[in-house]
């Protein structure tokens, strides 16, 4: 994956030097006073140029599966010279629809932000439909009075509007201006690419001499063209504050469809998209710069210095001392003691689940109300542990769903989540305290995302979030088969880690043993269970275990010759999660797994296995994983064991052909039923 960055300033012009980090590209560009140069701002997008040849467009040959397509896209951004508080965005799109499952392309909803009583608004939206009627192009306007706006969240509004008269082999041409109070921090960004393919996609900055940002170029793709100029006196608002400004073009040709699917953290991670970051401020008043946090001793010290972060744990020690019950205080086994302290503060907390680093409230208010946030929980946990003479320090992190944090240089925004980080007997357990069905030294499954940044003034570093154990489950299922097809059997499930936690949540979210009964029961269609109980369900230290017994009834398959046995009953694959011919980003488990199971069939008197699935040891490249099956006959007894073991939590995008097929060999071998036949009596023998 690429990161590429940019540093912008004004009055100059850009000699790359390329910086080869890890699996980093970093483009630092090196600015120098150079000559200035006017470029023309003639923007390449004809807005109503819809052509015969984009009318009777029929496909991609590049994506033959795309339904529908991007043909051209432009955006341009820049700060109003009337209207200085304002940074425009421009936007022009061309869209085909080749068929009617890309008539869902048709709708478009905008994201609006809102905060502080000020909020982004979209201004004149102008939409066409163009047809093809009878050789002739028929086109069809939005009316005004069908652009809506809603009120999404308390963060967020959308603007909406569907095409008119749209078909198959239509395509669609729109233009608005999105209207931004909020640019100081991050300039208007560019996302390249979305879930259907692009022919093209242009974008132009125009950024006044007083902003220098970062721009960095994430994602998998590489751009087509850049360039960097400078437009003088560009930038002229009231005041006699007139500027030049940094002229920033990019674009991309050919980009593929970047679509959601299975064992991936967010698509954020790997959308291809420009992004801006303040990095320092000249005032046109006073003349003064202001630089903002450019390294991560900056950002710690901001942070640690912020009144709902850093002071929150070291100005309550008092009070985090007295919180504690004396009997836990009293403690003379430090991992014991922690392990209270931590069940105490997991018990008296409820998360109300949001999420945020820095806290909504004072820690009486957070104990008092025993419900908080994510820092309000971890911070409170943070700040007891040091208050009982414990290391502690605050770990802040990005979720799956938030995507991967920047490495190469400090962006607070890519943050979401905090943890704690103690070390004990010269161990290291990270702890988070907002799910009761955490033990001590694990974290949410939401939080294994590469790494994250311990906050201290002398300990500041990266760590690593994703624990080496393998996530494992294993099955036994015992089973009597009978003459008549009907099976009698037992089933035996236990879970270990993650897979413990999940289900642990899953039982937890059932208002009786009963309803987690009837919910398995459900899913057994074919037959009932009965005997359900589970072991070690509020143990978070030992393995999960659910225990059942079952029985399934064959029709009409009484004195039949043959018995076709589906030995794989619970718990089966039911589809392939890898969908894709092709994935260009990697696959991401989250942690290591395994899987085992193992099936012991006793087969009816008079009856032999006529057929079986094979004995097979699929191995994925470098031994990273594989899938094993193994059979064995012993008079009436049938054993199959299956294991299904991931080494990597990461696959690169090369490995998903061979991950597909992993996928569907286990498919195809629970799907494959054990042929029983009636053994043939010899009549001759028998006299």
């Amino acid at each position: 994956m690429y990161d590429i960055l940019f540093f912008l300033s004004p009055s100059t012009v850009y000699l790359p030097k390329f910086i080869l980090m890890k699996k980093h590209l970093l483009l630092i560009i090196t600015l120098l006073f150079a000559q200035l140069i006017v470029y023309s701002q003639t923007i390449p997008y004809k807005f109503g140029n819809v052509t015969f040849d984009e009318l009777t467009m029929s496909g991609y040959p590049a994506d033959t599966s795309a339904n529908a397509i991007i043909l051209n896209e432009f955006g341009e951004a820049f700060i109003e010279n009337d209207s200085p508080e304002f940074l425009d965005l421009n936007y022009y799109g061309k869209i085909k629809i080749f068929n009617q499952k890309g008539q869902s392309e048709a709708t478009i909803t905008i994201p609006l932000y809102k905060s502080g009583g000020k909020e982004e608004e979209i201004i004149g939206v102008e939409a066409y439909t163009y047809n093809l009627v009878s050789g002739e192009i028929v086109k069809t306007k939005l009316p005004a009075k069908e652009v809506y706006r809603e009120g999404l969240n308390e963060k967020h509004n959308v603007v909406k509007f569907t095409f008119p008269q749209v078909k198959d082999g239509s395509v669609l041409e729109y233009k608005y201006i999105l209207r931004s109070p909020f640019y100081f921090y991050n300039f208007h960004e560019w996302t390249f690419q979305s879930d259907i393919p692009k022919l093209r996609s242009e974008y132009w900055a125009k950024i006044p001499g007083y902003f220098n940002y970062k721009v960095s170029l994430r994602g998998l793709l590489k751009l087509s063209s850049q360039s960097t100029t400078l437009l003088k006196d560009c930038f002229d608002p009231p005041g006699n504050l007139k500027s030049d400004c940094t002229f920033f073009k990019a674009a991309m040709d050919n980009i593929p469809a970047m679509k959601g699917e299975e064992y991936m953290t967010t698509l954020r991670n790997y959308l291809a998209r420009i992004e801006f970051e303040i990095e320092e401020y000249l005032s046109p008043t006073t003349g003064g710069k202001e630089r903002f946090s450019t390294t991560w001793k900056d950002v710690e010290r901001q942070l640690l210095m912020d009144s709902k972060f850093g002071p929150l744990v070291d100005k309550n020690q008092k009070f985090y001392t007295q919180v504690i019950p004396a009997e836990i205080a009293a403690q003379t086994d430090s991992l014991e003691k922690a392990k209270l302290i931590y069940a105490f503060i997991k018990k008296s907390i409820a998360w109300n689940e949001k999420y945020g680093m820095l806290a909504s409230n004072d820690p009486k208010n957070i104990i008092g109300k025993h419900s908080g946030n994510i820092a309000d929980i971890n911070l409170f946990l943070t700040g007891t542990l040091k208050a009982h003479g414990f290391n502690v320090y605050p770990v802040i992190l990005s979720t799956r769903e938030n995507g991967y944090p920047t490495t190469l240089y400090p962006i607070l925004t890519d943050f979401n989540y905090i943890i704690a980080n103690v070390i004990i007997g010269g161990k290291s357990y990270l702890l988070d305290a907002t799910e009761k069905e955490l033990d001590f030294g694990t974290i949410p499954f939401r939080c294994l995302n590469k790494e994250g940044r311990i906050v201290d003034y002398k300990k500041s570093n990266w760590i690593n979030l994703v624990p080496k154990l393998f996530d494992t489950e294993q099955i036994n299922v015992e089973m009597t088969v009978s003459s008549d097809g009907s099976i009698k059997g037992s089933f035996a499930g236990r879970k270990y880690d993650y897979a413990a936690i999940k289900e642990r949540k899953k039982i937890n979210s059932f208002s009786s043993m009963t309803d987690f009964q009837k919910s398995i029961q459900d899913k057994f269609t074919t037959g009932t269970i009965d005997s359900l109980k589970t072991e070690n369900l509020d143990v978070l230290n030992e393995p999960l275990e659910v225990k059942f017994k079952f029985k399934l009834h064959e029709e009409d398959a009484a004195d039949s010759k043959t018995i076709y046995l589906q030995p794989f009953i619970f718990d089966k694959l039911e589809s392939n999660p890898l969908k894709q011919n092709i994935r260009t980003f990697p696959i991401d488990f989250g942690i290591k797994k395994r899987s085992i199971t193992n099936l012991s069939i006793t087969i009816p008197e008079g009856y032999e296995v006529e057929s079986i699935v094979k004995n097979t040891n699929f191995v994925l490249a470098d031994k990273s994983g594989f899938y094993k099956i193994g059979t064995e006959i012993n008079g009436n007894k049938v054993n199959i064991q299956t294991i299904l073991q991931l080494n990597e939590t990461i696959y690169p995008s090369e490995a998903y052909p061979m991950l597909k097929e992993l996928f569907s060999l286990i498919i195809k071998t629970q799907n494959e039923p054990i042929v029983l036949k009636k053994k043939t009596v010899n009549i001759a023998t028998k006299k």
